[in-house]
Formats: C-alpha cells, sequence, structure tokens
C-alpha cells in the first residue's frame, strides 16, 4: 500500500467497522454514496497488497478484510485515531 487517499481511507474504514463481512462492488458503492467503479482500482490494489481477500460467488466479486494481514492492527488504529472526517 503506498498511499492512503481519500478512497481508500474510506474504503479500509468500511471494512474495519464490519472486519466480519464481505461486500461485493455495487454494495460498497452504495454505502459509501459514490459510483462502484470509482473504487475498482483501489479495491484490486488492497487486493493486490494483501490486506483484501476476494471471491467470486456467482458473478460478483465479493471483498473482506484479512485479519491476518501481518500490519492490521496497526493500520486499524491509524485509520481509527487519525481519520475522523471521512
Amino acid at each position: 500500500m503506498k498511499i492512503l487517499n481519500k478512497n481508500t481511507i474510506k474504503l479500509l474504514k468500511l471494512f474495519y467497522k464490519h472486519p466480519e463481512s464481505q461486500f461485493y462492488i455495487q454494495q460498497i458503492g452504495r454505502l459509501l454514496g459514490k459510483k462502484p467503479g470509482v473504487f475498482q482500482r483501489t479495491l484490486n490494489n488492497l487486493y493486490k497488497d494483501g490486506l483484501l481477500l476476494s471471491e467470486y460467488k456467482a458473478n460478483a466479486r465479493f471483498f473482506r478484510i484479512n485479519k491476518n494481514y501481518y500490519i492490521y492492527n496497526e493500520l486499524k488504529s491509524i485509520i481509527d485515531k487519525s481519520v475522523k472526517n471521512f
């Protein structure tokens, strides 16, 4: 993960708030109030970095947080403490 931009922060807040949940792209768009395509590249990058896990169910790709990510707790702490306005 290179930089925490606005969309990345919004995604991480969603996934950290619901660590047991899985979300598909259209659902993420609805929950965050943006078109789903806005998050496509960021989701793919977070998946490639290992922070998100991905699986296909029927025709939908679902993402969830990887609780075994090597800096999971540290990143959660950073997101929780420093980004209250997003």
